[in-house]
């Protein structure tokens, strides 16, 4: 799985993740919720280009004042850049790991450390100086 999610993320310009998956991310959500909240809702929601989904599963709802509208917007974004940044720290992560030579940790073994002592105290300190 963090494989395939390093590379789908890091594949997209980070631009085309910022403009677009924000709203896709809000029309999930809001698909989510008119299948709970509005079960009997006989039309479509994809009409043609338009996306319509029932009131009560409008995120946030329509009469909620203006700050609940930003706090969301605020929220769905920092969520997007969280999947973005989430994706670059881990491939920076993996590279500095897949970076400490082979060497050490047959070394680490030769001394009879652990698989969980090598990494914690071989792997990870020598990881940060290539990150």
């Amino acid at each position: 799985f963090g494989k395939g999610y390093i590379a789908i993320v890091r594949g997209v310009p980070d631009i085309a993740f910022f403009l677009f998956f924000v709203i896709a991310l809000d029309q999930i959500f809001e698909v989510i919720r008119h299948k709970i909240k509005c079960p009997d809702w006989p039309d479509e929601i994809w009409q043609g280009s338009d996306f319509v989904v029932c009131q009560a599963a409008k995120l946030p709802l329509g009469n909620s004042p203006q700050w609940v509208h930003d706090t969301y917007g605020f929220f769905v974004a920092v969520l997007t850049f969280a999947i973005v940044f989430g994706a670059f720290a881990a491939n920076v992560l993996y590279g500095a790991m897949r970076a400490v030579p082979h060497a050490q940790l047959e070394t680490a073994e030769a001394y009879g450390m652990s698989r969980r002592q090598s990494f914690w105290r071989i792997l990870v300190p020598q990881m940060w100086v290539y990150a």
